[in-house]
This record gives structure tokens, sequence and C-alpha cells, in this order.
């Protein structure tokens, strides 16, 4: 089968096409092949950094526990000390229940305050 001129050219323009489709085309995967790359290594530079953050996270956790116990402990031990000293500038729970109440500008104050949060919380009801 001899083809015309027409059909010759015609296939020949078919076949280019073609072929510059599968270049377009290999270029394209290899573009989201590199940027698949540089998203995955994004994404583990972010693991690590959520890995540190979450370990220094942790750790100021642990020293703020520990701090506190530290603090309790001191606090145990001044009291124990007050105690067996007689210190007089230490007062006990039931001293402190025992004093009266003082009310001053700031309590009333605090007492005004509430009530007209109250009165917008029955307003949005």
């Amino acid at each position: 089968a001899v083809l015309s001129t027409k059909a010759r050219r015609r296939a020949e323009k078919g076949a280019d096409r073609a072929e510059a489709i599968m270049d377009r085309t290999a270029n394209r995967k290899e573009k989201s092949r590199g940027h698949s790359k540089v998203i995955q290594g994004r994404a583990k530079n972010w693991e690590d950094v959520n890995k540190k953050s979450l370990d220094e996270v942790r750790r100021a956790l642990m020293a703020a526990e520990n701090d506190s116990a530290d603090e309790d402990e001191h606090v145990r031990d001044a009291a124990a000390a007050g105690e067996d000293k007689g210190d007089k500038e230490a007062e006990t729970d039931e001293e402190m229940d025992a004093a009266p109440v003082v009310a001053g500008k700031e309590t009333a104050a605090a007492a005004a305050a509430a009530p007209a949060s109250d009165e917008l919380d029955e307003e949005i009801l």
C-alpha cells in the first residue's frame, strides 16, 4: 500500500505530534517527581522540628514539675522549721480563718461587677 504524498505528510505530522506529547509528558513527570521529593523533604524537616519542639515542651514540663515539687518541699521545710522554732510570723490555717475579713474598695468593686455579667448572661439567653 503506497501512500499518497498528502497521506504521508498527515502520518508524519501525527507522529511528530505524538513525539512532542511524549516529550511533554516525560518532562511533566520529571518535574512532578522533583516537586514530590521537595515536598517529602520538607515534611521530614517538619517532623524533625515537631519532634524537637515536643521534646522541649516535655523538658519544660518536667522542669516545671520538678520546680514545683522543690517549692513544695521548701514550704514544708519552712513550716516545719517555723513550728520547731516557734516562729510567730508564720500563721497557720486556723489563724487565717479566725482573722477578720476587711472589705475594701477592691472587693466592693468586684462585687459590683459580678451582677453586671449575670445581667448580660440573662440577656443573651
